[in-house]
C-alpha cells in the first residue's frame, strides 16, 4: 500500500514538473515570435522608410495574426531616424506574459528589442 501511494505520489509530481514547464515554454515560444515579428517589421521599415505609427501598426497587425496569445499590456518604444540612410530603427516591447500553473499565474516579465542598423558602407 505503501509502495503504491509512493509511486503515484512521483507520477504526481513528475507530471505537475512537465506540465509547468510546458506552460513556461508557451511564454517563450511567444516570446521568440514577438522578438521575430519585431525583427523583421524594423528590418522591413529601414528599407521602406517607415515612419514610427507605421512600423507600430505593422508589428500589431502581424503579431493579431500570428500569435495565438492576445497580447495585453504591451508598451512599445519605437525610435525612427530623421534621416534613414544615416541612423538606426529601434523598437522596444515590454510586457508582462504568464505561465498559468494550477493554483496561480505565474509573471514572467519581458523587455525586448529590436535594431535595424543601416548598411555598412
Amino acid at each position: 500500500m505503501v509502495d503504491n501511494l509512493k509511486k503515484w505520489l512521483k507520477f504526481a509530481i513528475g507530471g505537475f514538473v512537465v506540465w509547468a514547464g510546458i506552460q513556461f515554454a508557451l511564454v517563450y515560444i511567444n516570446r521568440l515570435q514577438l522578438a521575430n515579428i519585431m525583427d523583421n517589421e524594423c528590418m522591413d521599415a529601414r528599407r521602406q522608410n517607415y515612419d514610427e505609427s507605421t512600423l507600430l501598426n505593422e508589428i500589431l497587425n502581424r503579431a493579431k495574426s500570428t500569435i495565438s496569445v492576445p497580447m495585453v499590456d504591451i508598451e512599445f518604444e519605437v525610435v525612427v531616424p530623421d534621416d534613414p540612410r544615416e541612423g538606426t530603427y529601434s523598437v522596444t516591447a515590454t510586457y508582462t506574459d504568464y505561465a498559468n500553473l494550477f493554483f496561480k499565474q505565474y509573471p514572467v516579465d519581458i523587455v525586448l528589442t529590436a535594431n535595424a542598423e543601416p548598411p555598412m558602407r
